[in-house]
């Protein structure tokens, strides 16, 4: 009984596992080069086996929603566009759990969002609420942080920023 307390102490008391500062730059500069043949799938693959190793990292999270909805931005199949950026936009839900005071996860579930809606189109994304969420995700990476690199879109979209009444 007393081995069992002390198993669960320390998995309460050791941190999980999380991708190293190499991985990190390697996926970025990844990311940079993605238009090269190859990039994507060696970044696919390093994103697949670390997330495997460590489901929860937020830093693993939002680079996989940023390369999921670059994958959705480029699908000409709207099907395929629907499922990338449905997927997008699951993992950056994951990563606001994790970490909601980070833009990142804010801001790539929304661009996720928006790639879904695309594909399914206006009509039925107004439907299912979508407008709502996003603007929710835009909304809070502006709170976050307004001059992070991600939101000259945003503030292009609504004028700096400020919500239209």
């Amino acid at each position: 009984m007393r081995l069992i307390l002390l198993a669960l102490c320390l998995l309460v008391v050791l941190p999980a596992r999380a991708a190293t500062p190499e991985v990190l730059a390697n996926l970025d500069s990844l990311d940079k080069r993605r238009a090269e043949p190859g990039t994507i799938k060696e970044q696919e693959a390093l994103l697949k086996k670390e997330l495997k190793a460590a489901p929860e990292d937020y830093e693993l999270l939002w680079r996989s929603s940023r390369l999921l909805n670059w994958q959705a931005d480029g699908a000409a199949d709207a099907r395929l566009k629907k499922v990338l950026g449905k997927q997008a936009w699951e993992v950056c839900e994951r990563g606001v759990k994790v970490a909601p005071q980070r833009v990142e996860c804010q801001y790539y579930a929304a661009a996720g969002i928006g790639m879904y809606s695309q594909a399914v189109g206006i009509m039925k994304a107004l439907g299912e609420g979508l407008e709502g969420k996003f603007n929710e995700r835009l909304d809070a990476a502006i709170k976050i942080n307004p001059d992070a690199p991600q939101l000259p879109v945003r503030r292009r979209m609504r004028g700096n920023g400020a919500r239209r009444s």
